[in-house]
């Protein structure tokens, strides 16, 4: 049981919090609709500032400043005030790669060999069920337990884009939808020069939409033609599109790629142009360092998602290393139904994993892996003038994070102890609150501005019939659909 008991700076944090002496009012100050006050503001902004006691002034979506809360209360004492004394308020966070469609294959369990398996029950469950409905059921659900989780932003890649562009606007979620190209026929596209096709055409769509925003997301290289990888640079060239592609993130892929090719698949995207300023690479874990500073060179983003990558045993996310060679990182949680997508996690995963490779505690810090999946994330989506960052004119995507029973000593942290707390404090540590352009989405833990119950119907209903369909088994690979309650 948790102790009750207020210590001194608590009960002066309280204090201040509730003090009702209010000098005269400055008319001439922006006016603010929210201030939000915590313990902490953790700002992520370029000097990593920490702001004790202090709090956040919205209107209008964004952020008019960011002070200590006695300063606020007096500035702004029409204002809604939300009381958080045990919290740090930080930037919401990014998820730069996830297919949130497929929680609804969450009883899937990875066998080996991973591309057998794949192809066998995971493509061949898509191939009777994907469709619009689908897409939207698996979509509300997985952005849901982002919202949960923290996240305000997300990179989502799947076939009927449109369904994730119109969720988006529906739940006031920031997306960067991935348009598939692909050379084979599908559900959604006929070809890779019909996929583009559509891919402009929603782009066009989308140039004002506040809250989708497009990307083109072609298979891996050894899956595409020549002509395919030419007729994309001219179409993204055309639009100034970005590009999200998975570059390196398979051995087989590599050695396919090579045995076509005669080079390895980044070579080839770099003499094809591809490699730029909006260019991401997804899950590049097997790189060698002159690859590295290829992407470094070339402005490209690496999206790494650790934990996915250990479950699907496709390798080591080689994080630390591509920091050292100057290539801008971000975290992305992967496919859901081989990790529930939290970003918390993925940064706790990715600080782990470069300590352990590297034999030095502390090679990725806390406060660095927190970044990633943050400032990083915001920049690997192009939205680094708007995510990822706690400060004025910005859009007011801010997380709330409860740290129950902080010491004494609490009251002096820096932020690279605040960031500690947040990815490894072992007990009480849980994000309460989230809001997206100044919209509350998450109050107290629960999500306010979202239907939770139609988006549990939904999900049991294709869990019900997921149930029902006979998953490909083989004796080297099995792994059919098992309900989420025969998950451990």
């Amino acid at each position: 049981m948790q102790s009750c008991l207020a210590t001194p700076a608590d009960i002066l944090l309280s204090l201040l919090f509730a003090s009702q002496a209010m000098p005269e009012h400055d008319a001439a100050v922006t006016p603010a609709e929210r201030v939000i006050h915590a313990r902490w503001v953790l700002s992520l902004d370029p000097a990593t500032s920490v702001q004790h006691a202090s709090g956040v002034a919205l209107l209008g979506g964004r952020i008019v400043e960011i002070a200590a809360s006695r300063k606020l209360r007096v500035r702004y004492p029409g204002a809604e005030h939300v009381n958080l004394p045990q919290h740090v308020l930080l930037p919401a966070f990014v998820n730069a790669y996830t297919q949130s469609p497929l929680v609804l294959l969450q009883g899937l369990r990875p066998r080996a060999p991973v591309a057998a398996w794949w192809r066998e029950c995971v493509a061949g469950i898509e191939q009777r069920w994907l469709g619009p409905d689908f897409v939207r059921a698996g979509a509300l659900r997985g952005l849901a337990e982002q919202l949960r989780r923290g996240t305000a932003c997300a990179s989502e890649t799947y076939d009927f884009p449109e369904e994730l562009v119109r969720l988006a606007s529906e739940l006031h979620f920031h997306l960067s939808v991935g348009v598939p190209i692909r050379e084979a026929a599908g559900p959604w596209s006929s070809d890779a020069r019909d996929a583009m096709e559509r891919a402009a055409a929603l782009w066009d769509q989308c140039r004002s939409d506040p809250w989708a925003r497009i990307h083109f997301a072609p298979d891996p290289a050894h899956r595409l033609t020549r002509d395919t990888l030419a007729r994309l640079r001219r179409v993204v060239d055309q639009l100034d599109a970005p590009v999200h592609m998975r570059v390196h993130d398979t051995v087989g892929g590599i050695a396919e790629h090579v045995a076509r090719d005669g080079e390895r698949p980044l070579a080839t995207l770099a003499r094809h142009g591809l490699l730029r300023p909006g260019f991401v690479a997804i899950n590049p874990i097997h790189v060698e360092p002159a690859e590295l500073d290829l992407l470094a060179r070339s402005g490209a983003t690496a999206v790494f998602c650790p934990t996915a990558s250990l479950r699907l045993g496709s390798g080591v996310a080689s994080v630390a290393a591509a920091r050292s060679h100057g290539v801008s990182v971000a975290l992305g949680s992967g496919v859901p139904f081989c990790a529930v997508p939290d970003m918390r996690e993925e940064a706790r995963q990715a600080s782990l994993l470069a300590s352990g490779a590297s034999g030095s505690a502390g090679e990725l810090a806390s406060l660095d892996a927190l970044q990633l999946i943050t400032r990083g994330g915001g920049t690997a989506l192009g939205r680094g003038a708007e995510a990822g960052c706690l400060a004025p004119d910005r859009s007011a995507d801010i997380c709330a994070v409860e740290l129950v029973s902080p010491p004494p000593t609490a009251s002096t942290w820096d932020a690279e102890r605040i960031a500690d707390a947040i990815l490894f404090e072992p007990n009480g540590v849980r994000v309460t609150d989230l809001w997206i352009a100044g919209r509350a989405q998450l109050r107290n833990g629960a999500l306010c501005a979202t239907d939770t119950g139609a988006i549990a119907a939904a999900a049991s209903q294709w869990d019900a019939r997921l149930a029902e369909t006979e998953a490909p088994r083989s004796r080297d690979h099995g792994g059919g659909y098992a309900s989420r309650d025969e998950v451990a």
